[in-house]
């Protein structure tokens, strides 16, 4: 198959990002199909974006199909698994206050007894699979909470609030008492 034909078509459906965290290296005089040699002038003009566009952090596809009206929450819709190695995954829904699923939330520490912060395990959220890293501990909860069957609807802060958002942050922290009394059940 022919896919210098085909890849053109594709750029851009297939819901790639970058991770902001590594530097990206950039070339005015590449294109789609063709090669820079070492050592071309194309090289040496090769520029390494400037840390102040790398600061401004793009939206994360997470949270792009679900921004969030001052009267709205973002529930994790866990779906089942396979199996006990099936990768946990699920969808990110928004709802609001006053009309919303029964739904439970979880009450655990970040970086459980071990204080490890590091979000370094997978969830695997929307139809194409977008990677959010988690916590060792909040991952582990997410698959002791995943269901066998059906579905299950939950809010847990380091996923229903966007935490690279500091508006979205500071706005859903102040509106917690309400998500944890409204919920049907608290997991601890």
């Amino acid at each position: 198959m022919n896919y210098s034909i085909l890849l053109p078509t594709l750029i851009g459906r297939m819901d790639l990002h970058w991770p902001p965290c590594v530097p990206y290296k950039y070339s005015s005089d590449v294109r789609l199909g063709s090669h820079v040699q070492r050592g071309s002038s194309s090289e040496k003009n090769s520029t390494v974006v400037s840390s102040s566009k790398r600061d401004t952090v793009p939206p994360s596809p997470v949270y792009a199909n679900t921004p969030l009206r001052n009267d709205h929450f973002r529930l994790l819709c866990l779906v089942p698994a396979d199996g006990d190695n099936y990768p946990i995954c699920g969808t990110i829904e928004r709802h609001g206050y006053d009309n919303c699923p029964d739904y439970e939330t979880v009450s655990y520490t970040w970086g459980g007894e071990e204080g490890d912060f590091n979000p370094v395990h997978p969830l695997y959220v929307g139809p194409h699979w977008d990677v959010l890293l988690q916590t060792r501990n909040c991952w582990s909860m997410l698959q002791y909470l995943r269901p066998q069957r059906g579905i299950r609807l939950i809010w847990v802060d380091a996923i229903c609030i966007d935490q690279k958002n500091m508006l979205e942050r500071e706005s859903q922290v102040a509106k917690m008492v309400l998500i944890y009394t409204n919920c049907l059940n608290v997991i601890e």
